[in-house]
């Protein structure tokens, strides 16, 4: 799905996936130009119907490593995004809580621990 697919108004409140070099997230589109899009976050920032690319950063302007890119995306794909960003972060958290409980467990909790890993 491209953004030059769609006639400007029919891409007010379509899902795009918006893309920088910290950070991943979903938005809606909020509002269309001829040539641009906003996109319902706190930034103010407007981005390219061409590309999806973040309008004034251009290949030919360094900007010192700032990336931020939209593309459009299905509901259903929003979904499958969600729920795997979900999972990580309760990876992430499980695997902190984790490490932080394995100094205090004793010999047979890390016994079981030991188990499960090498099976």
């Amino acid at each position: 799905m491209k953004f030059t697919d769609f006639k400007p108004e029919e891409l007010i409140g379509k899902l795009v996936l918006v893309e920088s070099n910290t950070a991943s997230s979903i938005s809606k589109i909020k509002s269309v130009t001829k040539a641009s899009f906003k996109i319902d976050s706190d930034s103010d920032a407007s981005f390219r119907l061409s590309d999806g690319g973040l309008k004034g950063i251009t290949s030919s302007r360094l900007d010192f490593g700032r990336f931020c890119n939209c593309s459009l995306i299905s509901e259903d794909e929003a979904k499958k995004l969600i729920e795997k960003w979900r999972k990580n972060k309760l990876t992430r958290e499980m695997r902190k809580a984790l490490i932080e409980k394995v100094p205090t467990l004793c010999f047979e909790e890390l016994e079981k621990i030991n188990a499960i890993i090498n099976n």
